[in-house]
């Protein structure tokens, strides 16, 4: 038999048994049975050939003790451990560990890749991973309206004290607070994943104005529900108007509102329930809110104690700063509600400014004031937004201009506020939908706003 008919046959035979398609190659020789057993002893056996003719060995997946190799050197809000990355591993899959540590090979570690893996962040994850969030009472867990945005909102003022100008509207209308909110503010409040208000009242039928007092509220606790039909998770209780009746009914109002399952903030029957943050998980993230008030210029509202009911305050900030650093400890994002300034004046207070300031080094991500009753001005420092007051929502009859705020957290961290411009008149607050109205209220927010730009929809930036 020739060498080049040999080999032809060989490459034939050897196609056959592998599977594989080759080209069509004439065979004219005729080859004895004992060449045809010769060449096939030469062929390799087909278990000894790769599948698909290209077969990788498979690898063993990367372990918890390589990713944190890899680690070595960074700095995390956590401590990363073995324990708790194999702990990842088993609630996310056997794809977590390489998928990690192919993300911190190709741009290095951050914290923010846990968020991208698994779609929460560092922080709830190892509250999880820890047990907090069963522990915690201060915790709630949120399914929110859309998964790539947090809608966080916030109003100034309100007040439902019986007998005061808004609640006699109130108590006239057929459909109680919906014939005295218009139905897309309504719809807006109802529809922000935590909405948050200025509770400026009591609720209860117990004690006596406080003496020497100008002006003093008390609602019946079955107003509450009027909170319920807002959409309200949170109300700030540290303000001048909490403690007007005393005693019992500041703890009737405490729960009045934790039997409605309203959260609160800023006040309590100790100090440290006034500081205890409230928590939120919404989309994976982990949002905190504290509360404070300086806005009393004759003090009469008392100051919680150890073992004394009272409002947390801020005139020396230095432990409401403490208490925002321990929440942004705690959490991704912080927010500072602050009831400060000057009443019916769009002029800032100095502190207003520096503490302002101080709060976002402390870690607050944003920080909203009330008291003044009406709108003041807005400015970023460090990026991050400061509203000094929102004005009052629905607290009297007094018309003024007023506005929702809503904050938008989107998938990626960026933080986008927006105004939303209302009308407090006659006992109602309605959305302002008229073009020139509109562009009045901001126009004037952006004159007494420093470095704020405002377009026509409402979203405010840095300006520049």
């Amino acid at each position: 038999m020739k060498k080049r008919t040999c080999f032809a046959v060989l490459a034939a035979v050897l196609l056959s048994i592998s599977g594989c398609q080759g080209p069509s190659v004439p065979v004219t020789a005729q080859v004895s049975q004992s060449e045809s057993q010769t060449l096939l002893s030469l062929a390799p056996a087909v278990s000894e050939l790769p599948e698909a003719s290209a077969r990788e060995e498979s690898q063993p997946p990367p372990s918890a003790e390589q990713v944190l190799a890899m680690m070595e050197g960074t700095s995390s809000k956590r401590a990363i451990t073995k324990e708790f990355l194999d702990w990842c591993a088993q609630k996310e899959g056997e794809a977590f560990l390489p998928k990690l540590l192919d993300a911190i090979k190709s741009e290095g570690y951050s914290d923010g890749l846990f968020y991208r893996l698994t779609g929460r962040t560092l922080v709830v994850l190892y509250d999880e991973y820890t047990g907090a969030l069963s522990a915690a009472g201060n915790i709630r867990i949120k399914e929110a309206a859309r998964p790539d945005q947090t809608v966080l909102s916030f109003t100034g003022d309100i007040n439902l004290a019986d007998g005061w100008y808004q609640m006699n509207y109130y108590d006239r209308q057929p459909n109680g607070i919906y014939g005295c909110l218009s139905g897309d503010l309504l719809s807006e409040m109802n529809g922000a994943d935590i909405m948050l208000v200025n509770n400026e009242f009591s609720f209860s039928t117990r004690g006596a104005p406080l003496s020497g007092k100008l002006y003093t509220f008390r609602a019946h606790p079955k107003k509450v529900e009027i909170l319920t039909q807002m959409g309200v998770d949170l109300v700030g209780l540290a303000n001048n108007h909490i403690y007007d009746y005393g005693r019992d009914a500041f703890f009737d109002t405490l729960d009045t509102i934790d039997g409605a399952g309203i959260d609160r903030i800023g006040a309590g029957r100790n100090l440290q329930e006034a500081c205890t943050p409230q928590y939120y998980i919404v989309n994976g993230r982990k949002i905190a809110y504290v509360a404070a008030t300086r806005a009393e210029k004759n003090i009469m509202t008392p100051a919680a104690g150890s073992n004394r009911e009272g409002v947390l305050r801020t005139y020396d900030p230095d432990l409401f700063l403490q208490v925002i650093a321990e929440a942004k400890e705690n959490s991704d994002f912080v927010v500072a509600y602050v009831h400060w300034g000057t009443e019916n004046s769009t002029k800032l207070e100095a502190v207003q400014r520096t503490q302002g300031k101080q709060y976002i080094d402390a870690g607050a991500d944003l920080v909203v004031g009330a008291h003044p009753h009406i709108l003041q001005g807005m400015e970023f420092y460090r990026g991050k937004p400061i509203f000094y007051s929102l004005g009052n929502f629905w607290f009297n009859d007094v018309p003024t201009d007023t506005a929702l705020l809503k904050v938008l957290l989107d998938e990626d961290g960026t933080v986008t506020p927006v105004l939303v411009p209302c009308y407090q008149g006659g006992g109602r607050t309605d959305i302002v939908t008229d073009p020139a109205q509109r562009n009045r209220i901001f126009s004037h927010l952006q004159s007494i706003s420093i470095g704020v730009d405002m377009d026509e929809t409402g979203v405010i930036r840095p300006a520049g």
